[in-house]
């Protein structure tokens, strides 16, 4: 079967927040009329798309995250306990939870005719080099692009991988998002990143939203909001909804020319900004 490539095609990563699709106040429960809205618009824009692409990162939520908090397990991009055989029960407990989630995600969208395809990062992604901000993680095996051109919606999440220094650490929908924006790049895509989470965008030091900011302007509200942190932790959580490793992806990327977006993808803002843009966003640009 032979696939027409063009490289005037974008191919878009759209990441679904834990937080956006889950309910965290409760242990492993689906937010499903948010799944379900999410799913939808997805699918209004499937049928409009063109040439163009998507890849699909979805994060944890209340599925695996307070097993993982529980064992001590962290991001591969920082340093950590080694985990130990002892572990090993619990690392499989975490990794059934992530894949329940990850089921209900793919079920909301092949009910739609979509054609999402599984694309698990465990056993394909593995950690390089030491654990650090930044981090080199390889993706190549686990063949996101080359599914996307073919016409599929590759779906992967977070999960825990093996490390070469922990012997496993978390790899996040965050991470992935940045290794294949990365991937693309090198083979000439034009790439848009769409992060959707529970906050409608990326707030200032005084809890506003901000429309645009460009990438030295999103690199110094960084270095203020990580300077609130070491003030008060409690306030700087109230205002930024968690926005550290998604920003600081959202700066790496838009410096390589990528434009990348923070939404809730509430009243259409996931398909408006598939389409062209939405008003309800934040975007590095």
């Amino acid at each position: 079967m032979e696939f027409s490539i063009s490289l005037q095609m974008t191919l878009y990563l759209v990441k679904l927040g834990g937080s956006r699709i889950t309910d965290k106040g409760g242990e492993m429960k689906v937010d499903r009329p948010s799944l379900k809205s999410l799913a939808q618009q997805i699918r209004e824009w499937w049928d409009v798309r063109g040439d163009d692409a998507l890849i699909l990162v979805h994060g944890a939520g209340s599925f695996g995250h307070s097993g993982a908090k529980r064992m001590g397990v962290v991001g591969g991009d920082r340093m950590g306990r080694v985990i130990g055989s002892e572990d090993l029960p619990g690392i499989a407990q975490v990794h059934r939870e992530v894949r329940e989630l990850h089921m209900e995600v793919l079920k909301s969208l092949t009910d739609l005719g979509l054609p999402a395809y599984s694309h698990p990062p465990y056993p394909s992604a593995t950690w390089e080099g030491e654990p650090k901000p930044g981090r080199s993680l390889n993706i190549t095996h686990l063949k996101l692009t080359e599914s996307a051109l073919r016409g599929l919606i590759p779906v992967t999440m977070g999960d825990l991988i093996e490390d070469p220094v922990l012997a496993y650490s978390v790899v996040s929908g965050d991470h992935l998002i940045r290794a294949a924006a990365e991937e693309a790049l090198k083979k000439g895509y034009a790439v848009k990143i769409i992060f959707v989470m529970s906050e409608r965008g990326i707030r200032n030091e005084n809890g506003n939203y901000i429309k645009k900011m460009n990438p030295d302007e999103a690199e110094k509200l960084l270095i203020s909001l990580t300077n609130l942190v070491l003030e008060d932790e409690k306030r700087v959580a109230d205002v930024t909804g968690g926005i550290f490793l998604k920003l600081s992806v959202g700066i790496h990327l838009s410096k390589k020319g990528v434009e990348v977006v923070y939404t809730d993808g509430e009243d259409g803002a996931l398909l408006k900004e598939l389409k062209g843009r939405s008003e309800r966003a934040s975007r590095i640009i």
